[in-house]
């Protein structure tokens, strides 16, 4: 990996295959580090590689209080314009930082500029990363149609729910940080938009059921279990609660390592985060003169192939790894060193 220091708000880049064009997310917080942003990067050259696209991963953080963001990320967007206008680096939004904050760098961005739009008042990235998401989950279970879903929410919750509604799941519990609500017949998912833009992390009161302790969602019996969307949410004690089938990502790395091991023991599976986060990825490679509808087509359809791509009797998580590699040995002389693993 590659780590380049900028002058201001101690900010960073890494490039996870140097001598390739990378792209990833650029995270802003006092507390981002190098060691997570790493991780970052490996995860988007393993999800670059499960889509079969020749580019290395790349992540960036920028140190400051979200009261700074603006003018944080302003004095970021001017000193990584470089790195950007030579081809080198491509950025995602992530923590902290907005689209529009990035919006001087898209000019030399060679992905698909329907990254950057929006349809029916969702952005085109976020509704691509539920898609992906759903799909992920879809193609494992061969089928969302009933199938009972958990999931704590978060801004990420709101368009994954809707996706996974339209493909036939039920949302039967929801938590945040004011409790857990659980409703047997499905919450309807606008209601549950309505509430969070209204009331945010007290829309589980707002529900017309009763509310139990936050954690109480992890132990409802469900087929699709949903972690928060940050680093390692799913602890060792959380994992041993869930009493879903598979946990589905909304972000990366959810799961911490001894979560993992537990689920295993468990038999529950741990879908992988390079594929459920993929879609932002399949619509930035689509043809310029794809639509909007035809880009997030075709996440169904490459979601679905590298899933298949990745069963394997280790588990999915580790069966997608198996396949990223094979797409890198066609073109790398050696493998970056490290799985994106919890």
């Amino acid at each position: 990996m590659q780590l380049t220091k900028l002058d201001r708000n101690a900010a960073f880049v890494i490039r996870d295959l140097p001598d390739v064009p990378c792209e990833g997310p650029v995270r802003l917080g006092p507390k981002v580090t190098q060691a997570n942003a790493k991780l970052y990067a490996r995860v988007a050259t393993y999800r670059l590689a499960l889509l079969g696209i020749r580019r290395g991963g790349g992540a960036a953080g920028i140190k400051a209080e979200a009261a700074d963001g603006s003018t944080a990320v302003a004095d970021f967007v001017e000193d990584v314009r470089p790195l950007v206008a030579r081809g080198d680096l491509a950025l995602d939004p992530a923590a902290g930082v907005s689209a529009e904050g990035l919006a001087p760098l898209r000019d030399d961005d060679p992905r698909n500029p329907l990254l950057w739009e929006s349809v029916d008042g969702g952005a085109v990235r976020e509704l691509a990363a539920a898609r992906s998401a759903a799909a992920c989950a879809e193609a494992y279970l061969g089928g969302l149609d009933g199938q009972r879903v958990a999931l704590r929410w978060s801004r990420a919750a709101a368009p994954l729910a809707q996706e996974l509604h339209r493909r036939g799941a039920r949302i039967v519990a929801i938590s945040t940080g004011a409790g857990s609500a659980v409703q047997e017949a499905g919450f309807g998912v606008d209601e549950l938009v309505a509430a969070a833009a209204d009331h945010g992390d007290d829309l589980v009161t707002h529900l017309g059921v009763d509310t139990t302790d936050q954690w109480a969602v992890f132990g409802v019996d469900v087929d699709v279990f949903v972690p928060a969307p940050t680093l390692r949410s799913l602890s060792e004690e959380g994992a041993g609660m869930v009493r879903a089938g598979v946990v589905l990502p909304s972000g990366e790395q959810p799961v911490s390592p001894k979560a993992l091991a537990s689920l295993r023991r468990r038999g529950v599976a741990a879908l992988p985060d390079t594929i459920a986060l993929a879609g932002p990825s399949i619509v930035g490679a689509a043809p310029t003169d794809a639509s909007i509808d035809d880009a997030l087509a075709r996440v169904d359809t490459a979601v679905a192939e590298a899933m298949a791509a990745s069963a394997h009797d280790d588990g999915p998580l580790l069966g997608s790894c198996y396949a990223a590699e094979s797409f890198l040995r066609t073109w790398r002389d050696e493998l970056p060193f490290g799985r994106p693993l919890p």
